[in-house]
Formats: structure tokens, C-alpha cells, sequence
């Protein structure tokens, strides 16, 4: 996928999930990502969207980022998320510092939500050490009951960031030393994850 196609799954997710602002202070870094999710017996999620790096008041450009996942359990269904993952500092650090993947394991317990419908899901999230990372916010379309999903696999998107930045050194892009080559694109985005990150809900 294309760097263009992340930006509009990150924009989609702005418009339809929405977080209290609280929760936004003192974050480390916001992941938007459109995915979807599917199983029978054995759950397989992927999608993609946009990273931002917070930093003092102001936010990074983003940077492209994947998610996909399988797992095995008492799991049946498809559903679409619209997923907001807002990252401590601490999250965010370990996200810079550990080849830019990140693995978080989420259990929802059954998350149930009608065809057609919508329904909102907010869960915290601890990494290996039990420490509170991050919380996720979960808008889903569809039918999915599980015992637990996975999130795991969220990683650097490297073509889609070679293609808007010339590289696809993340660290690079999400600490500004990264030029995006169409900056009318990256200012553009910058605007709207600073005007979703003041929505009050």
C-alpha cells in the first residue's frame, strides 16, 4: 500500500473514533490504524495507518505503520476496527529503540457489536514488564467474538515510507531530520492530528 493510502486510513480513524482529551496529556504518541479482523477458530488481523511522535506541544510528521496478527482461540466472526492507540512516553521510547515494532496484546473478551452497527471499546494495555503502555480505542463494524486478539507486529511500513520521505529510517522521520517530499501533505496531517488531539468528545 501506499503511503497516500495510510494517510486516508489515519484520516478515516480521526473521523470516526473519538478519545477523551485527558487522555492525551503528557502522551509520548498517537497510532491511527484501519484494519480488519477475521476467524473461525483462529483469528488473522492486518491493516495499516500513521504514527505520530509527540514532543513537548508539537507533533512529529507521520511515519507509516503496519499491524497484522494471528492468533488461536475461541474466535469467530469478521469485523472492521478503526483503531486509536495512545502511547506513554515510555511506549513511544520503546517503539524508537526497539527497531520501531511494537507488540501489544489486548484482551477484549467478546466483543460483540451488530452488522452494520458500531461499537466502541476502550482497553488498557500492558507490555511484557505489566507496565500500562498505552490505551486503545476500538471503533468496530461487524461481528467478532473472541476470547482474546492480539495485536501484535506493528512495524515500520518501509516502502510506504521510502516513498513519502526518501528513506524509511523512522526514527529519522518521527524526530523531524526526515524532509517529506510533498511538505503540503505532511503540514496537512500535522493539522489534523493537532486539531483530533483537542476534539473533546
Amino acid at each position: 500500500m501506499t503511503f497516500d493510502e495510510m494517510s486516508t486510513a489515519a484520516v478515516h480513524v480521526m473521523d470516526n473514533v473519538h478519545v477523551p482529551q485527558p487522555c492525551f496529556f503528557g502522551c509520548g504518541g498517537i497510532i491511527l490504524i484501519k484494519a480488519k479482523e477475521a476467524g473461525f477458530g483462529f483469528s488473522s488481523t492486518g491493516g495499516g495507518g500513521l504514527i505520530f511522535r509527540r514532543n513537548g506541544a508539537e507533533w512529529s510528521n507521520p511515519a507509516a505503520c503496519k499491524l497484522s496478527s494471528v492468533g488461536v482461540g475461541a474466535v469467530i466472526g469478521y469485523a472492521d476496527k478503526d483503531m486509536v492507540i495512545v502511547l506513554n512516553p515510555f511506549a513511544m521510547n520503546r517503539f524508537m529503540t526497539s527497531n520501531f515494532k511494537l507488540d501489544i496484546s489486548v484482551d477484549l473478551g467478546a466483543a460483540i457489536g451488530k452488522i452494520g452497527a458500531s461499537g466502541q471499546v476502550q482497553v488498557g494495555v500492558s507490555d511484557k514488564a505489566g507496565v500500562a503502555a498505552a490505551l486503545v480505542y476500538v471503533y468496530q463494524q461487524g461481528i467478532i467474538v473472541n476470547a482474546e486478539v492480539t495485536f501484535g507486529g506493528l512495524a515500520n511500513y518501509h516502502e510506504a515510507n521510502f516513498q513519502m520521505y526518501g528513506t524509511d529510517d523512522v526514527g529519522a522521520i518521527l524526530s523531524g531530520k526526515a524532509t517529506p517530499q510533498d511538505a503540503a501533505k505532511a503540514k496537512e496531517l500535522n493539522e489534523k492530528i493537532e486539531a483530533f488531539a483537542h476534539r473533546t468528545t
